[in-house]
């Protein structure tokens, strides 16, 4: 059960980061307090109809190097509209004089703002207060001075936030809700993790449930980590295979990729694990009924989606439907997915 209690475990992780946090989505975004701008020109306030990013990085952190390029990028294609600052501050590895080193060997790569953190106190007042420990961590400020998103610039739903909080199509309000039930769930799951350790599976399983009930849309995912749950850590196959059938019909049921996720574990992940630590296996009914449902939500036009189904019935014996479905599969999926979904369907030829 290596992946299941390092999930437990990262649960009592990432809610402490959490948990008390004094600064949200839908607040008013706090000063900033800057000793140097290293590059670009001083932003004494955030001006009222423009758009501002915050991020931090620094020089020693990897995924930060891989977000430049793309920051800039963002910077050139809104000038109009938006400034970008990369806020950094001092830590062991990073210091004033490597920054700037740093900016001038990045030249006009980085072509966005840089600014040096007086004394951690922005650090503090935005990545403290907001509950992030890593970086890069991107910080989106509307024309009206509130934050709008917080999260990772590699992240994809980064960009499209940008462009809906400059074109004004962006709906603070619901992101301000999901932030709100964010918090909750933080709290829900740092509960689990530490019943988890605990050894009180009983309170486990409740806050797998009180977190689904806060928004089965946003938490449903959560119903595979509780049949995941049942299935190894209590040994319970039976239960995890009713749990998991009565997802499909109510939590999961309108969601397409949520279904398509529990389809594939129990037809991968959980395939295997039962045959060496449990007595019993999953449904392969109910990965059916997953499958099929999340085919027909994205009306059997999804890749990923179609290589799931043909592995479902691929593992029920049923070759030629596997065959069929794989075809589809191959048929629909980008010239990225292309390759290894053919080395699938050519495997299901073979046998």
């Amino acid at each position: 059960m290596i992946k299941l209690i390092s999930t437990l475990a990262a649960m009592v992780l990432v809610s402490a980061g959490a948990f008390g946090q004094s600064l949200s989505v839908g607040d008013k975004a706090p000063a900033l307090t800057v000793s140097k701008w290293v590059k670009g020109d001083e932003v004494k306030s955030f001006d009222e109809g423009r758009v501002y990013v915050v991020e931090f990085w620094a020089t020693w952190c990897p995924p930060c190097l891989k977000s430049i390029p793309h920051l800039s990028k963002l910077q050139s294609e809104h000038a109009e509209h938006v400034t970008i600052i990369g806020m950094t501050s001092e830590d062991r590895r990073n210091t004033l004089a490597k920054v700037e080193t740093f900016v001038d060997d990045w030249g006009d790569k980085m072509a966005y703002t840089v600014a040096w953190d007086n004394k951690r106190t922005t650090n503090s007042a935005y990545m403290a207060a907001a509950g992030q420990n890593g970086i890069p961590t991107a910080f989106v400020i509307d024309q009206s001075g509130i934050l709008a998103w917080i999260g990772n610039p590699l992240d994809p739903t980064f960009d499209s936030v940008l462009e809906e909080v400059i074109s004004g199509k962006f709906d603070g309000a619901a992101q301000k809700r999901k932030a709100g039930l964010q918090k909750k769930a933080d709290v829900l799951m740092r509960e689990a993790g530490n019943a988890y350790q605990a050894g009180d599976t009983e309170t486990v399983l409740k806050k797998f449930d009180e977190i689904i009930a806060l928004d089965n849309e946003v938490y449903g995912e959560v119903a595979i980590q509780k049949v995941n749950f049942m299935m190894f850590e209590l040994g319970d196959v039976e239960g995890a295979n009713e749990y998991a059938g009565e997802a499909v019909r109510t939590v999961l049921a309108d969601q397409g990729m949520a279904l398509n996720a529990l389809a594939w574990f129990l037809v991968t992940d959980a395939k295997k694990m039962t045959e060496v630590k449990t007595t019993g296996e999953p449904d392969l009914d109910v990965a059916l009924a997953a499958a099929d449902r999340a085919n027909e939500l994205t009306e059997g036009a999804n890749a990923a989606v179609l290589d799931t189904l043909a592995a479902v019935h691929w593992e029920r014996g049923e070759k030629d439907e596997a065959i069929t479905i794989a075809e589809k599969a191959v048929a629909a999926a980008d010239e990225g997915e292309r390759p290894a979904l053919q080395v699938k369907l050519d495997t299901y030829r073979a046998d």
